[in-house]
C-alpha cells in the first residue's frame, strides 16, 4: 500500500507473523520495540493479560526483524529499556510500589548491561521520590490492578545533553481523581528518579466513561531541538500533546489532537477510513531523514507523519492493520527511511488450524519528495 502526503511518499509492506500463542508460550500481546546501539532489536510482549504482575517475554534480532531468538528474562514487567551514549544499557520494571502506604518514595528495579546490551546483571534497586504520596484509584481496583498504586515508567527515558536521565512516569497521587503524568530526572545514571514536573493532569469528570487521565505516553526530541510527548488519556478518546523547550522542567498546555473524534463512535468502529487519532500507547521517533513518526492504536493499528520533524504538522493518520487486539503498538526506524512497525492481532490461522494471537510486524518506507 503506498500514500502521498504534501512532501512524503509511504509505502506498507505485507503484515508477517513473528511469534503466536500456538507455537510459543503466552498471550503474546502488548508488544514493545528496542534498539541498541549495534542495530539489536529487542521485543517485549506479555505472556498474561494486563494484571499484576504480568509476565513479559523478552525476544531478539541481529537481522532487522527478520527472524528473532528468545532472550532471557530480566526484570518481571519490563516497560522501559535505555542505552546511554557511552553504549551502558538499563532495562526497568515497569513499576515503583511505594516502600509504605503513604509513602512519597516507591522502589523499583533494573537490570544492567555494561557490554551494550549482550548480557545483564541485576536486580538493581531503583528509587523514585514524588511530592506526594501514591493512592489508589477510586473506586478501588480489582486485587489482580494492583500495579495501579505504583508509580510507573512507560517507554520513555532520555539521556539528556548533561547526561542526566529524563522519565514518563504516571500514576495517581493523593488528592488525584484521574491519572497524571509526570517527567522525572535521574543524576545518578538512573539508580534515583525525582520528580521534575507535570506533564498532564486533568480531573474533568465530563470526559465520559472512557476518560483515564494522562496515562501511557512516549518523549521524542523533534527536528527544533525540543521534547515532544504525546499520551493516551483514556481508551478511545484522541491522544494528547505536549512539548517542552527546557529539558522537561515545564511543558506546553497540552492540546488534543483530533478535537472532532467521539469516543462513543470509536468504540464501536467497523470502517477503518473513520479511525481517529486514538487512543493508546502512542509510540513516537525522529527518523533519520527528519521525519517524525507517531503509531497507536485502537481501534485497529495506525500510524500519522510530520514532514517537518515538529510535531506541528501531522498528516492525516494510515491504517497499518486492522485487525487488531489491544491496539498496543510499536516501531523502530530499521535502516535509512525503514520502519518496522509491530502490533499484536488475534484470530490469526496457524498452521496448525488452530487460531491464535501473535505480533505482526509491518515494513514500512518513508520517502521524502
Amino acid at each position: 500500500v503506498a500514500a502521498a502526503g504534501a512532501a512524503m511518499k509511504i509505502t506498507i509492506g505485507e503484515p508477517w507473523t513473528i511469534s503466536n500463542s500456538v507455537t510459543g508460550e503466552g498471550e503474546h500481546i502488548y508488544p514493545d520495540l528496542w534498539k541498541l546501539q549495534d542495530g539489536t532489536l529487542l521485543l517485549d510482549y506479555h505472556l498474561d493479560h494486563d494484571m499484576c504482575p504480568a509476565r513479559r517475554a523478552c525476544l531478539r534480532s541481529v537481522d532487522n526483524g527478520k527472524t528473532w531468538t528468545p532472550d532471557p528474562p530480566r526484570v518481571v514487567r519490563e516497560e522501559a529499556v535505555v542505552q546511554l551514549r557511552d553504549g551502558t544499557v538499563l532495562a526497568y520494571n515497569g513499576h515503583a510500589f511505594p516502600v509504605t502506604p503513604g509513602s512519597k518514595q516507591s522502589k523499583g528495579s533494573m537490570f544492567r548491561s555494561d557490554d551494550g546490551g549482550k548480557t545483564f546483571e541485576g536486580p538493581i534497586d531503583v528509587t523514585v521520590n514524588m511530592p506526594r504520596a501514591n493512592r489508589e484509584p477510586i473506586p478501588p481496583p480489582d486485587p489482580k490492578y494492583e500495579h495501579y498504586i505504583a508509580m510507573v515508567f512507560w517507554r520513555s527515558i532520555l539521556e539528556l545533553p548533561d547526561g542526566n536521565l529524563l522519565a514518563f512516569m504516571y500514576g495517581w497521587w493523593e488528592g488525584d481523581t484521574k491519572y497524571r503524568a509526570v517527567a522525572a530526572i535521574s543524576r545518578d545514571r538512573g539508580l534515583t528518579f525525582d520528580y521534575l514536573s507535570t506533564i498532564g493532569y486533568d480531573p474533568n469528570p465530563d470526559l465520559g466513561e472512557y476518560y483515564e487521565g494522562f496515562d501511557e505516553g512516549i518523549l521524542s526530541w523533534t527536528a527544533a531541538g525540543d521534547i515532544l510527548c504525546v499520551a493516551r488519556v483514556g481508551s478511545f478518546h484522541s491522544l494528547r500533546q505536549t512539548r517542552s523547550s527546557d529539558h522537561g522542567k515545564t511543558w506546553s498546555e497540552p492540546i488534543i489532537l483530533d478535537p472532532d473524534l467521539d469516543p462513543a463512535a470509536q468504540s464501536v468502529l467497523e470502517d477503518p477510513a473513520d479511525v481517529g487519532i486514538a487512543s493508546v500507547n502512542p509510540d513516537m521517533l525522529l527518523m533519520s531523514n527528519g521525519v517524525l513518526a507517531c503509531s497507536f492504536g485502537r481501534p485497529g493499528n495506525s500510524i500519522m507523519f510530520d514532514p517537518t520533524g515538529t510535531g506541528d504538522n501531522w498528516e492525516k493518520s494510515i491504517v497499518v492493520y486492522w485487525g487488531g487486539l489491544t491496539g498496543y503498538t510499536c516501531m523502530l526506524e530499521i535502516a535509512p527511511g525503514k520502519l518496522l512497525f509491530v502490533c499484536d492481532a488475534l484470530g490469526i490461522d496457524d498452521a496448525s488450524g488452530d487460531k491464535a494471537n501473535c505480533l505482526r510486524g509491518v515494513e514500512i518506507t518513508v520517502e521524502r519528495e
